[in-house]
C-alpha cells in the first residue's frame, strides 16, 4: 500500500510593524542652548521638527521660564501640527505682552518649545516629579523633542 504525505499549510503572518519612528530637531533659529538678550522686548523663535512618520500629528507648547516648573511658568495651551516631509515648521514670537509675566526681572530664563508624538499629560502619574508635567505624554510609546535657550527680558512688572 502507498502513502501520500500530505504538507502542512504555509502559515502566513503580516510583517511586524515598523519600529515607531522618533521626531528630532532638525533646524532652529537662534541656535539651540544659545543666551538671548531680547533688549527690545520681542524675538523671533523658528523651529523645523521632523519626524519620519508623516502621518503622526506632533502636539507641542511653548513654555516660557521652565524648568522647573513654578508660580512663574507661563506655559501656551498645547497646540497640535501635521507631520510634512519636509519637515514642520514652529515659529513663535516671544515679547512681554505674549507672556505676561508676575514680574520683571533682569536675570535670564529659560524658554523652551516642546513637542512630542503623543498628546500632553494634564496631570502627573501617581508617584511622578510635578516639575516634568510639562514634558510628560502618554507613555504608551511616546517621544519627546525640547528646543531650548536662555532668554534676557526686561519685561516690566505685570499689573
Amino acid at each position: 500500500m502507498s502513502a501520500c504525505i500530505v504538507p502542512d499549510a504555509p502559515q502566513f503572518q503580516d510583517p511586524p510593524d515598523p519600529p515607531q519612528s522618533v521626531p528630532y530637531i532638525s533646524s532652529a533659529t537662534p541656535a539651540l542652548g544659545s543666551f538671548v538678550p531680547i533688549p527690545s522686548g520681542k524675538a523671533h523663535f523658528a523651529v523645523q521638527v521632523t519626524d519620519p512618520d508623516t502621518t503622526v500629528t506632533l502636539h507641542y507648547r511653548w513654555v516660557f521660564d521652565y524648568p522647573p516648573f513654578s508660580s512663574t511658568t507661563r506655559p501656551i495651551p498645547e497646540s497640535t501640527m501635521p507631520t510634512s516631509v519636509n519637515g514642520t515648521p514652529f515659529a513663535f514670537d516671544l515679547g512681554c505682552l505674549t507672556i505676561n509675566p508676575a514680574s520683571g526681572s533682569n536675570s535670564s530664563v529659560n524658554f523652551e518649545l516642546i513637542v512630542a508624538d503623543r498628546q500632553f499629560l494634564e496631570q502627573p502619574p501617581p508617584g511622578t516629579d510635578p516639575n516634568h508635567i510639562l514634558d510628560l505624554t502618554d507613555p504608551a510609546g511616546g517621544h519627546v523633542v525640547i528646543a531650548s535657550w536662555s532668554v534676557l527680558m526686561p519685561c516690566p512688572v505685570s499689573q
